[in-house]
Parts: C-alpha cells; sequence; structure tokens
C-alpha cells in the first residue's frame, strides 16, 4: 500500500487541478483575514503554486501525517542540488550555530585546508599553513588528499576524514597524498 499512495497522489494531482489550485489561492485571499502584497511579491510567490499545491494534497490524503520540518529540508536540498554545485549548502540554524560552535572550539588539526571535487570523487589540499604539522611534513597546496589512517578519503566523506584530522588531540595522524 506504500507504494500505491504516491501513484495515487499523483494521479488525483492531475484528476484535480482545480481544487488543489483554489486551496493554495485562498491561503492569499481568505476572506476572515485578508493579506495585501505588491504585483512583484504575487508573481514571484506564484511560481512556487505547484509546490504548494502538492503539500496541500500531501496533508489532505497522504496514509500518514507527514514530516513538514523534513518536507522542507528535502525541498530545500533539491533546490540546491539542482544548481549542480558542490560548494552550496544550506543550513538550518541549529546546524549553524554547531558548526560556529566547531570554530570557536579550540584549534586541533594539522594546518590544511581542503576542497571537495564531487565531479570526480577527490579531495584536494588548497592551503597550507605557514608553520604547521602539514608544511613541516611536505604537504602542498594541490596534493590530493587519498587517506586519513585507514579510512579513504573521497568528497563525500571529506569532513570524516576531517573529523580524524582534528580528533587526533595534536598527536600524530597518518596522511596518504598524491603529489
Amino acid at each position: 500500500m506504500k507504494r500505491i499512495i504516491p501513484f495515487l497522489l499523483v494521479s488525483v494531482l492531475f484528476a484535480h487541478p482545480v481544487s488543489a489550485m483554489t486551496a493554495w489561492r485562498s491561503v492569499w485571499s481568505n476572506e476572515d483575514d485578508n493579506v495585501t502584497i505588491s504585483r512583484e511579491e504575487y508573481d514571484r510567490l506564484s511560481r512556487f503554486e505547484k509546490l504548494a499545491e502538492i503539500y496541500d494534497e500531501i496533508e489532505e490524503i497522504y496514509y500518514v501525517d507527514p514530516d513538514e520540518e523534513a518536507m522542507l529540508r528535502g525541498a530545500i536540498d533539491g533546490m540546491l542540488l539542482a544548481l549542480e554545485d558542490p560548494y552550496t549548502y544550506y543550513y538550518s540554524p541549529d546546524e549553524w550555530e554547531e558548526m560556529w560552535e566547531e570554530v570557536g572550539t579550540e584549534y586541533a588539526g594539522i594546518g590544511i585546508e581542503m576542497l571537495a571535487d564531487y565531479d570526480r570523487d577527490t579531495v584536494t589540499i588548497t592551503r597550507v599553513f605557514k608553520n604547521s604539522p602539514a608544511e613541516r611534513e611536505g604537504v602542498c597546496r594541490g596534493d590530493r588528499l587519498i587517506r586519513v589512517g585507514e579510512m579513504t578519503v573521497t568528497a563525500e566523506n571529506m569532513y570524516d576524514a576531517s573529523d580524524l584530522i582534528r580528533n587526533s588531540g595534536g598527536g600524530p595522524v597518518e596522511l596518504e597524498v598524491i603529489v
């Protein structure tokens, strides 16, 4: 039944587009609580009408109550994925705060910055800090990082590799690079 419901949802959207469109427009013209917006803002919001229609149908007929936050996050991730830019990210307010908490803590690492290339599934060292352990060991800008300890490094797990480096607590960490 789980596989039938999504198909049914699609067929309902195409079978009843007028009712979905009416539901979306009622958001903007609720008789009890009118809102006035500029034509420019109305046109901008109208571009997302299909998204609102689908959301309304899910809310009305889906077999379980949808997780609105998860659906919103999926929509955001989908929009960013469509940009085909591996360096564009969205951080929720909690993720943003967590990231800055980590940045504000005491630094532990080897003195490199890395960049993931998702097309090639590689990680390249883009910066080596002066007087860092990495510089003393001969790591150079442009080297490809391929292993941290026992972990093979890819674009997908670059942040895990970075965590391994930082969590060494200033102790030795084995890296393998391709010059």
